[in-house]
């Protein structure tokens, strides 16, 4: 088994969305993943879940530190429309 730095950080995020807009939504952060945020420094991995329901998205994801993550959360990449676009898709539920 890999060991596990005591400084990984993990991000936990659940988002609601309205009914039938899950697959949408997991398609936004894929390509958003894609686009930029595997090759921000610290990221190690991302993981994504959907309900039976299609109603909820569990993002959970894996930083090097917590510091990699706050440098990610006030990167000027999440200004832009995949990054509104996520955020959008998820206040739709």
């Amino acid at each position: 088994m890999p060991e596990i730095s005591p400084d990984l950080f993990v991000q936990i995020v659940r988002f609601r969305v309205a009914h039938g807009q899950g697959d949408a939504l997991m398609q936004a952060i894929f390509a958003h993943l894609e686009d930029w945020v595997r090759d921000c420094d610290g990221f190690v991995s991302g993981n994504f879940h959907i309900s039976e329901d299609g109603r909820h998205v569990i993002n959970y994801a894996q930083w090097r530190d917590k510091a990699a993550f706050d440098a990610f959360r006030h990167h000027p990449r999440q200004a832009r429309p995949a990054s509104r676009h996520c955020r959008a898709s998820a206040r739709t539920g």
